[in-house]
């Protein structure tokens, strides 16, 4: 039997079988590889039993640690034991890892007769001489240090700052980068992604938080800003570390006419009922009584959408937001005007005020409300088994399966394989006593689809979704078709949606489901992904 046990987090001596299961983890078992972080360590136990020989084996960059050393001790290297070399005989060992890069740590154990290891994969010994050796390997990915590097730029792309990996920041802030702004001026903040392999980084820029790569960030209010940061993430194995940007800013107090940012204004994906209106060049000190200033309306019918309340947006004083008494739907075209009553809206400087403007088209990114019951959600999203009495299909087994190699969202999706000739259609749908409830309206129907691999012409090529209402008693396939098309782009999630509108005519008893089609002639050797199917209610 072998058996590895994990980091130095959590860690304690070893002395039973119940911590080395303890310390073997899922996530070590399904990726094969071990991931540490440099100047950390393992510790390895073998519990085979009548060997002959037996043997830990490492390589140069990593070394074995004194038995008795102190893992709370921040400083391990100080506790390597340079004595045991890069072979060890001992059945218990402790590996430091120094040295970032892909390592191994190899058991070779000798046996007087053939064996095999007792593993979810097991490993066979093989003759040598009058003997039998068992090698198992143990591959180890060690992360280097994370080291934050950025670049400062203006919009233009004049670079302000600009910090390698390695960069000494002075505690005196009179070495720092200076540079001086008109409120609503803008700077761009570039991650370079210093260090090994970071996958996350937060910006703590004038009293705001950014994740983006690239943050952009606008300087509203006059006054000097300095002890900017910027913090490195890794999840796995997990790393963080934080770094000062050296850079003063100095804002003044724009005097030019004050405007809104229409293109950096939105609706609110989380409260679709409230539209933020982004100052361009300076910050709100006042906006009372002018609820009846602004108008906003849908562009593809002028439908207005009354607006019951205008407040200055509470921790950041460029935005100002306009609470709708009727939300946004997805997929509309807002247009929003304001023409300055006997309250005039004032900025934080230079006796400034609004200017009017007209018809001015605000970002609209909101995705909507699902009107699946949250209970099928998941089963939309394939995080349960599709043909638990939710999804039934037409004996293609062989060509679809739930799959956590690839998902939009979630662990899992449905894998579409389509590895030999199609002699009919394949199609999944859900099954009748599972529809849900539905009134009559215009919706978006929408999935994320992932496409693997194009069999010959599959971009373009179509597939279908059947609405199975009261047109499909028998869920045949006269019913709304919906038809999608296999997406041109291969190797990332691309979303398909396209509106449907049902009247009552069309819903059985008020509900409805779904069926999926991929036809015939879907190319033989195309591999896909379908995860969270969805239904939308439009205006």
């Amino acid at each position: 039997m072998l058996s590895v046990v994990g980091c130095k987090n959590d860690y304690d001596p070893m002395d039973t079988l119940c911590d080395v299961s303890w310390y073997t983890s899922e996530t070590i078992k399904q990726s094969g590889v071990y991931k540490v972080n440099v100047d950390s360590f393992i510790s390895f136990m073998d519990l085979s039993q009548g060997c002959l020989k037996h043997e830990w084996i490492i390589e140069e960059g990593s070394k074995f640690l004194k038995n008795d050393f102190n893992y709370k001790d921040g400083n391990l290297s100080s506790q390597v034991d340079e004595n045991k070399g890069l072979v060890s005989t001992r059945q218990q060992e402790s590996v430091f890892f120094a040295k970032p890069g892909m390592t191994k740590v190899v058991l070779r154990n000798v046996f007087s007769e053939w064996v095999r290891s007792n593993t979810s994969e097991p490993v066979e010994a093989v003759k040598e001489g009058d003997d039998w050796v068992l090698t198992k390997e143990f591959p180890i990915d060690v992360y280097g240090k994370l080291d934050p590097a950025v670049t400062v730029k203006k919009l233009d792309g004049t670079v302000v700052l600009d910090i390698e990996p390695g960069y000494e920041v002075s505690d005196d802030k009179e070495q720092w980068t200076k540079i001086e702004l008109m409120a609503g001026d803008q700077l761009v903040f570039i991650d370079k992604e210093g260090g090994d392999r970071p996958d996350s980084r937060t910006w703590a820029v004038a009293n705001r938080t950014y994740s983006d790569k690239e943050a952009v960030v606008r300087f509203t209010n006059a006054n000097t800003f300095s002890g900017f940061t910027i913090s490195s993430s890794r999840k796995e194995p997990k790393a963080n570390v934080r770094k000062i940007i050296p850079l003063v800013v100095t804002v003044k107090p724009c005097t030019d006419p004050f405007e809104i940012d229409y293109a950096s204004s939105y609706v609110d994906v989380t409260s679709p009922d409230i539209i933020v209106l982004q100052a361009k060049n300076g910050a709100f000190l006042k906006a009372t009584g002018v609820t009846d200033d602004f108008t906003v309306k849908v562009a593809s019918d002028n439908t207005e959408l009354d607006v019951i309340e205008v407040v200055i947006d509470e921790s950041d004083n460029s935005r100002l937001n306009l609470k709708l008494a009727t939300p946004v739907y997805p997929d509309e075209k807002i247009l929003v005007s304001y023409n300055a009553g006997a309250n005039e809206i004032v900025a934080t400087n230079a006796n400034r005020v609004l200017q009017n403007f007209s018809d001015q088209e605000i970002r609209n990114d909101y995705l909507g409300e699902s009107v699946i019951p949250d209970a099928a959600l998941k089963l939309c999203g394939f995080e349960l088994p599709y043909a638990g009495n939710y999804w039934a299909d037409n004996n293609s087994l062989k060509h679809c399966s739930l799959s956590g190699d690839r998902y939009y969202e979630g662990a899992q999706s449905l894998k579409v394989d389509i590895n030999s000739v199609l002699s009919s259609q394949i199609f999944f749908m859900q099954s009748e006593p599972k529809y849900f409830a539905l009134e009559p309206g215009t919706y978006k129907l929408m999935h994320y689809i992932y496409v693997e691999k194009a069999g010959s012409g599959l971009a373009g090529k179509p597939y279908s979704a059947y609405s199975m209402g009261a047109n499909n008693e028998q869920h045949d396939e006269d019913g709304q078709i919906v038809q999608f098309k296999f997406p041109e782009k291969t190797g990332e999630w691309v979303l398909n949606s396209l509106v449907v509108t049902y009247t009552a005519d069309d819903i059985k008893n008020g509900k409805m489901g779904y069926k999926f089609v991929f036809p015939q002639t879907t190319p033989q050797g195309s591999l896909f992904y379908i995860d969270n199917i969805n239904l939308i209610k439009l205006r």
